[in-house]
């Protein structure tokens, strides 16, 4: 049940993560209070993972109507760094235990996009974001992995892209009437 969820929240970011970026910066909330439930927590009762994992979900959500840079800010760096950590690991590059230099360079370039580019660097994220969630749902292995992810990234970037520019062009057509 979890990975269906999981691929939907994928695919409505990729689809949508640039203009519905409070959804984007709750899933990537969510998914960060899972990963962290699960290094910090010591349980076998997933319910508790789960329900961090929804609080800091919906505190993002939250941060993001009222705090839309900052929280977008956040959730750029979250995704950028787990955006590279899971590429460098699909295209089979051995980073070991230690992921979080890698974690945190990709974390940087995230933030800094998002602060450099807002809308750009929304429908970068989001893309990554939801094709990471999107890919892992599924048991592909080898090449396939790293194929799905970056056709998945693409098609993000191309529906958000073509989303936006529909919206340029029905705001000049209104203008000018």
């Amino acid at each position: 049940m979890s990975d269906i969820l999981w691929a939907i929240g994928g695919i409505v970011l990729l689809a949508a993560g640039r203009k519905l970026y409070w959804l984007f910066v709750a899933l990537v909330g969510f998914a960060a209070g899972f990963m962290l439930a699960g290094m910090f927590i010591k349980t076998d009762a997933d319910w508790i993972k789960w329900l961090i994992a929804i609080g800091i979900g919906i505190l993002g959500g939250i941060l993001a109507v009222g705090l839309q840079k900052f929280a977008v800010g956040i959730a750029g760096f979250i995704a950028g760094g787990y955006g590279l950590v899971y590429f460098l690991q699909t295209i089979g590059v051995k980073i070991g235990d230690v992921t979080w230099p890698f974690f945190i360079g990709g974390g940087i370039v995230g933030a800094v996009l998002v602060v450099a580019m807002f809308e750009f660097a929304l429908i970068l994220l989001s893309s990554v974001a939801g094709s990471t969630m999107v890919s892992q749902t599924f048991n592909f292995t080898g090449w396939m992995v790293t194929a799905a992810f970056l056709l998945l990234v693409l098609v993000g970037i191309l529906i958000q892209w073509a989303t936006l520019r529909a919206e340029g062009k029905t705001s000049k057509a209104k203008s000018s009437e």
